[in-house]
């Protein structure tokens, strides 16, 4: 009865905090377009540019909290992956087109295509790459160097994302993949928990180095798919 009991308070607490990141996360986009859609009902006379600046600002905070739930979504329920041969160096140069870095940020791709494919489902690997260049990003807000190279080490391919950001603490790193642990302001601290079950269910595995002040690198690694 007593385990019973503490399981029972423990799970209130994690719901308890999930609630709270989830509250966080939502309640700044839903004030935004509560302000936005106010001016809009009330404005004298708005000119077009005005309304216009309002409608954008209401559509891309929807889509801010749309992605908060999507993401919870795909913590909560990570689908069985379709493991096929899949090659690594397509995985990241998509991730890399639908999530683009600004131009003070220079880009190097070292994945050869002459590297084997790995055992993966290629949509869940591109959020798994998704994931880990929008980090790189956000941790390089004046520009920087955002390093993707693959390599074969024995049976496995590893692809290594490294930046030249602002570092993670050390007392960070051993929490840095929990879900709900973000060092970011507005973090839900969900994308690399996110990154981590997926990279599970696909046989996989990421460690991560850090140096505060020199950057951070994080190297996925896959079952390579050997001739």
């Amino acid at each position: 009865e007593y385990v019973a009991r503490q399981q029972r308070t423990e799970r209130l607490a994690a719901i308890g905090q999930v609630a709270g990141g989830i509250a966080h996360e939502l309640r700044n986009p839903l004030n935004v377009v509560k302000t936005s859609v106010y001016y809009l009902l009330n404005a004298k006379n708005p000119t077009p540019e005005k309304q216009s600046e309002h409608l954008k600002r209401i559509e891309r905070h929807v889509t801010l909290a749309d992605g908060v739930i999507t993401a919870l979504s795909s913590f909560a329920k990570m689908p069985v992956p379709n493991l096929q041969p899949t090659p690594a160096g397509q995985c990241v140069q998509e991730a890399l087109e639908t999530n683009p870095v600004p131009d003070n940020i220079q880009v190097t791709i070292d994945c050869s295509s002459s590297l084997p494919p790995v055992l993966g489902d290629i949509d869940q690997l591109r959020i798994v790459f998704a994931n880990l260049i929008r980090n790189a990003r956000e941790a390089m807000p004046q520009g920087g160097l955002l390093s993707i190279k693959g390599q074969l080490a024995n049976d496995a391919l590893e692809i290594s994302v490294t930046d030249t950001g602002v570092g993670i603490p050390p007392d960070d790193i051993h929490r840095i993949m929990e879900p709900l642990y973000s060092t970011k302001a507005r973090g839900l601290g969900l994308g690399l928990a996110i990154a981590l079950a997926i990279l599970d269910k696909n046989k996989g595995n990421m460690r991560l180095t850090s140096e505060i002040g020199k950057g951070s690198s994080f190297t996925v690694r896959l079952t390579a798919v050997l001739p």
